[in-house]
């Protein structure tokens, strides 16, 4: 067979020699006079030598043309004719990568054209009767393989219709579904083509014990099998984009001022000045806008603040530069109204600031308080130890024990059910509080909600005064002093009670200067619960008189409160769960996907609550959730956030790619650098024959001008 078969007219340019000849002979013209008869008889045979001389360069002048028309059609000696092959048929399984870095513009064309381009040239290569499958690297919901089918044109077809994704390309996933296919065939040649770009995230998982298993699976049934890379695109990875959106502080309150944190990253060498940045709510009304300044490899985080004036779901969207809307990043968060907080105190007494709960209710409800207009983060009830019911816990997110002396039985089995049901609890012991009660009843030797035990408090005398060192900054109920030159607050603790931590879930948040815990968290069933180790009025320090004690106090309730937060923000593949607030009036709820037709899906009773649970979220975006119940229309919103790999476009380097081929035995091809249809059709067709042809064609050559020059020294 011939790999540019054009070429082969060259070989009616072996005539030109022939013609040359015919035409030199044509001006000369024989004419017979009478002396010739007594020439001699010698002269007549060196003539019929001159003639087969001439003759012989004539063919050596016509081979030389037609030899190098030959090479310049570049044959191929075909490996059936070496029994190579079976009946020279082969599977090839093209894996075609579609990522989300696939759709990168370069000059003109994004990556995925490019990678189009290359698997049409290696189907252009292939021949008749060649069983062929297509592997699609993160396409969401990981679409089946077709099985091999001799139809090229079909799969050319799927090929030209295929478009980027917002996935992760995982490279040994797909090289593990190739496998399959070939060794669901008959052992014939096996051919297998990956092509995608140069981005490293992609070989992750494809080096160590995988490379080792691949390599044997993929060879030995057929050790002539041929496994090559094509790489596409350049190696630029100058990309800016969002990395994340969060919410550090949850839940969001009506009316409330919500921090939010936006995180942007430049993953390319040049550095990227004056970069707009916008968030924007879920109807398009855009929040906040501020430009960047962000050098090479730099990242930056934004911090601002939003509210919403009304409770349910909403959704933020980031974009920085001039990022296209499919680029952007999407958060979830639940707005809800006003925390309910039931304070039960151990010491309400008559008179301004006398009571347990008086700084804790200005800190909560500052209006409420005041008897002025505006949102507050907590609508709170107060009771006394004597006066608080078992049904007063039905009604509230958040349970504040402060001061209190002492519960019965009955009242701790009610706050432990409160608090595994998914409920918040506030433990801040006083002067009233009976240790051996607390520790037997809250703590229980370990088995109990709290997470530590108390031991005798410090003197009252101040002997042992103290103040806050150790905060652990990165826990959101401390997340508000996060980029103050001086978060530790110069707050005076003149008694605290020390305590036992229990070393098996308890974790210390904040210590005292003394090393002892301030702030104890622990948790219990679905519920979360904080021990503070000091009271939360001024009877023993300073702590409620700072500018410290009101954020703090607001963020540990929040942080209690936001146990019952459904998981809106999802990474792909992880299910949605939608909890339903009441009894669904049908045992089905509806489901809005991003880019599919609805879907419908069971509503399912666990425990006392109903849930709808839908598990195929591979694609990135915003999925819809609407169920009814009673007489109102519940609609939740979910995100499934783009993988964050995929925004490095960090390439490899030569020498992983040289690591990556030994380890995989595999051909790097650079479709910009040569014929990659050719290529195929040489691997399938056998050996190339054109720089034999052209060593035989520079052979005539010399021979010809060889034979030339000695003969026609010989004539002279």
């Amino acid at each position: 067979m011939f790999l540019n078969a054009l070429m082969l007219a060259g070989i009616a340019g072996a005539a030109v020699p022939l013609v040359l000849h015919l035409l030199a002979r044509a001006r000369y013209r024989s004419v017979d006079w009478g002396a010739m008869m007594f020439l001699d008889e010698s002269k007549s045979h060196q003539h019929q030598s001159t003639k087969l001389k001439q003759l012989i360069l004539l063919l050596i002048r016509m081979a030389i043309v037609s030899a190098l028309a030959v090479a310049l059609a570049r044959p191929v000696v075909s490996r059936d004719w070496l029994g190579l092959t079976q009946a020279g048929r082969a599977t090839v399984v093209i894996v075609l990568d579609c990522s989300a870095s696939m759709a990168i513009v370069e000059s003109g064309r994004t990556r995925l054209d490019l990678a189009k381009e290359s698997a049409l040239r290696v189907l252009a290569g292939l021949r008749s009767g060649d069983l062929v499958s297509l592997v699609v690297v993160g396409e969401p919901g990981k679409t089946p393989v077709d099985s091999p089918t001799s139809d090229l044109q079909a799969v050319s077809a799927r090929v030209a219709a295929l478009k980027p994704s917002v996935a992760r390309a995982d490279v040994a996933g797909a090289l593990s579904r190739a496998l399959q296919v070939f060794e669901a065939q008959e052992p014939m040649r096996r051919e297998l083509y990956l092509i995608t770009d140069r981005q490293a995230n992609n070989w992750e998982t494809a080096s160590g014990a995988f490379a080792t298993g691949f390599t044997n699976r993929f060879r030995t049934a057929v050790p002539s099998s041929k496994f090559t890379v094509v790489a596409v695109g350049s190696d630029v990875r100058d990309k800016l984009v969002v990395e994340a959106v969060d919410v550090p502080t949850r839940p969001a309150i009506v009316g409330q001022a919500l921090d939010v944190e936006i995180r942007v990253k430049n993953f390319g060498p040049t550095p990227h000045a004056d970069v707009p940045l916008v968030l924007r709510a879920g109807g398009g009304a855009e929040l906040f806008k501020t430009t960047l300044t962000l050098g090479a490899d730099a990242s930056q985080t934004v911090r601002t603040t939003v509210r919403f004036d009304k409770p349910g779901t909403q959704v933020l969207s980031a974009t920085a530069g001039q990022s296209p809307a499919d680029d952007r990043v999407d958060y979830a968060v639940d707005v809800v109204p006003p925390v309910r907080v039931l304070v039960i105190s151990g010491d309400e007494r008559p008179g301004a600031f006398r009571s347990e709960s008086d700084f804790v209710r200005i800190a909560l409800a500052p209006f409420a308080s005041l008897s002025r207009k505006g949102s507050d983060v907590a609508a709170l009830t107060v009771r006394s130890s004597e006066t608080w019911q078992q049904q007063d816990l039905q009604s509230c997110d958040v349970v504040v024990l402060a001061n209190l002396p002492q519960l019965a039985q009955q009242q701790v089995r009610s706050i432990e059910s409160f608090v595994y049901g998914g409920g918040g609890l506030l433990v801040a012991p006083g002067n009233l509080t009976r240790i051996d009660s607390y520790n037997t009843l809250l703590y229980r030797d370990g088995a109990g909600v709290v997470g530590a035990a108390l031991l005798t408090p410090t003197p009252g005398d101040g002997s042992a005064a103290t103040s806050l060192l150790g905060l652990e900054l990165t826990h959101p109920i401390f997340r508000f002093l996060a980029g103050r030159p001086d978060p530790v607050p110069a707050s005076v603790v003149g008694r605290y009670f020390p305590t036992t931590v229990r070393p098996t879930d308890a974790h210390v948040l904040a210590r005292f200067a003394s090393g002892q815990p301030f702030v104890v968290e622990s948790g219990a069933g679905r519920g979360r619960v904080l021990l503070v180790t000091t009271p939360l009025d001024a009877d023993w320090g300073t702590l409620p008189l700072g500018s410290f004690y009101l954020p703090f106090v607001q963020s540990a309730v929040r942080y209690l409160a936001s146990t019952g937060d459904v998981q809106r923000n999802l990474l792909p593949g992880e299910p949605i769960v939608a909890t339903l607030p009441g009894v669904p009036d049908t045992r089905t709820a509806r489901l809005t996907p991003p880019d599919r037709a609805d879907e419908t899906v069971p509503v399912v009773r666990v425990g006392e609550r109903y849930e709808a649970r839908y598990a195929d979220t591979d694609l990135p975006g915003r999925y819809r959730m609407r169920a009814r119940v009673g007489a109102s229309d519940i609609e939740q919103v979910f995100v499934v956030r783009r993988p964050p790999q995929e925004a490095d476009l960090t390439p490899l380097t030569e020498a992983k790619w040289d690591e990556l081929k030994q380890w995989l035995g595999f051909d790097l091809v650079d479709p910009a650098r040569g014929d990659l249809a050719a290529l195929v059709s040489s691997e399938r067709g056998g050996r190339e024959l054109w720089p034999a042809l052209l060593a035989l064609t520079l052979l005539l050559m010399t021979t010809e001008m060889g034979l030339a020059r000695r003969w026609s020294k010989e004539g002279t």
